[in-house]
């Protein structure tokens, strides 16, 4: 991260985070690693609630969750395919990620072409 201002914020967002109790932790790492599921059911019912509108709303419905998984799999593809630090474990003095999966992203365990 290049700018102090985000750098404190990210070190006070880990903060905050460390100093959570127990049961807001583990709701957090569990929407870290399931919220997209849940987005991907609220995009079904919206669909579901479009299929009686005109075909445009329906439309709109459909590309916003297609676009939405589109990206999603994009990122995946690119972070298996290029290993490079995530800034935000790059902050000095910020406490370590709370989430299993951005530890191991964090610390390259990936089978991935290292850039320099």
């Amino acid at each position: 991260m290049k700018s102090s201002t985000a750098e404190a914020a990210y070190r006070d967002i880990t903060d905050v985070a460390h100093g959570a109790s127990p049961w807001v932790r583990h709701l957090a790492e569990i929407w870290t690693e399931r919220g997209l599921p849940v987005f991907g059911l609220l995009f079904v019912a919206g669909w579901w609630r479009a299929r009686g509108e005109p075909a445009e709303a329906l439309a709109r419905s459909a590309l916003a969750s297609l676009a939405t998984a589109v990206g999603h799999v994009v990122s995946e593809v690119l972070r298996t395919l290029v290993d490079e630090e995530r800034p935000c474990p790059a902050v000095v003095g910020a406490a370590a990620s709370l989430a299993p999966a951005a530890r191991r992203r964090a610390t390259g365990r990936s089978r991935a072409i290292t850039r320099p």
